[in-house]
């Protein structure tokens, strides 16, 4: 993905390809309290083509054009020399994840453009690293989401973001729980993801972190 480009000059960027050959889902809009809510929801799901219920992912995106946006996932950037010494590198206290989130919008504070470039080509192999773990990388992917909104917002927002992704967890819980229940031949899926989910709201509720949430 391009970070860290000049307003007049927008050149160098990102595509992503799948090892299927399709095109994967490359762009985000900046996380909110509200299109957080909206994916805990599934608003964003029943209404894909609407910013009002936010649509983080970008679904209504075509991937047929070089376009700002506000965020690039972190599989393929190309960034200016002079960008990368004006802004630093990756925030190392991200174990992983969440500097999808920071680092394109650290270039942006700084008046540098991020783009995505649908020329550029990179082929991504997905879950490479979490697929040996998946159930502690889901929970470090949403500790790397909070840790972003700790970083950039307010404690309110915090608080709601925080909020937000339990709320998630809990309906989620609810919903594979009924699957698993009632259906045999997803119920190992849904096993994993109840496993996926309980483990996330464990986190949630532990002391450390509803006291950093707060």
């Amino acid at each position: 993905g391009g970070v860290g480009i000049r307003a007049d000059t927008p050149d160098e960027l990102d595509g992503k390809i799948l090892p299927d050959g399709s095109v994967g889902q490359s762009c985000m809009r900046y996380p909110t309290v509200w299109n957080w809510f909206s994916s805990a929801l599934a608003l964003d799901s029943v209404f894909k083509k609407s910013k009002i219920f936010g649509n983080f992912m970008m679904t209504d995106f075509k991937y047929d054009r070089t376009q700002d946006v506000d965020l690039l996932t972190g599989w393929f950037w190309m960034v200016r020399g002079e960008a990368l010494s004006q802004v630093g590198g990756l925030d190392d206290r991200f174990f992983m994840y969440g500097e999808d989130f920071d680092w394109p919008k650290r270039y942006r504070q700084h008046g540098w453009r991020v783009v995505f470039y649908h020329e550029a080509e990179a082929i991504h192999y997905c879950s490479g690293s979490s697929s040996r773990a998946p159930v502690r990388f889901y929970v470090e992917m949403n500790k790397a989401n909070l840790q972003y909104f700790r970083k950039h917002h307010n404690a309110l927002a915090v608080g709601g973001f925080w909020f937000a992704i339990l709320l998630r967890q809990v309906l989620r819980l609810a919903g594979y729980g009924v699957v698993y229940l009632f259906s045999q031949p997803q119920r190992v899926d849904a096993g994993f993801k109840l496993r996926r989910s309980l483990s996330c709201i464990l986190w949630l509720i532990s002391p450390k972190t509803r006291g950093e949430a707060r």
